[in-house]
C-alpha cells in the first residue's frame, strides 16, 4: 500500500474516512466526516469509531495513494496469492473491507 505524501493543515481531504495524521505523539489516525477531524486515535479501527470531534483541528495528513479500483484490484490480488485456506481469505477479505472504509467506498 502506497501512502500519499504529507498535506498542510489548511488542505482538507476531498473524501470523509480515516487518515494519518501528525499529532504530538507521532503518526496516529483521525476520521475526517467532510467537515471536521474527529479524536486522534492509535489505530484506524478506532478512528472509524468516531468518538467526537478533535480539539485541534489544523492536522498534517495523508492517505492511500491510488484509486480505489487499484486498490480493490491489489487486495483481491493478494487474496489469490496468499492462501485457498477459509481463515486466509476471511482475513484478507476483512483487509479489503477495511481499504474500502478507509477510502468510504
Amino acid at each position: 500500500m502506497k501512502l500519499t505524501p504529507w498535506f498542510p493543515p489548511d488542505m482538507k481531504p476531498s473524501r470523509h474516512g480515516v487518515y494519518q495524521v501528525l499529532f504530538s505523539d507521532g503518526i496516529c489516525f483521525a476520521y475526517w466526516d467532510d467537515m471536521h477531524w474527529h479524536r486522534v486515535r492509535f489505530s484506524a479501527e478506532d478512528a472509524r469509531a468516531q468518538y467526537g470531534w478533535a480539539t485541534q483541528q489544523d492536522l498534517q495528513w495523508r492517505g492511500i495513494d491510488g484509486t480505489p479500483v487499484d486498490l480493490l484490484h491489489d487486495a483481491a490480488s493478494a487474496l489469490m496469492r496468499e492462501s485457498t485456506s477459509k481463515s486466509a481469505q476471511h482475513i484478507l477479505l476483512r483487509k479489503i473491507r477495511n481499504y474500502l472504509e478507509t477510502l468510504a467506498l
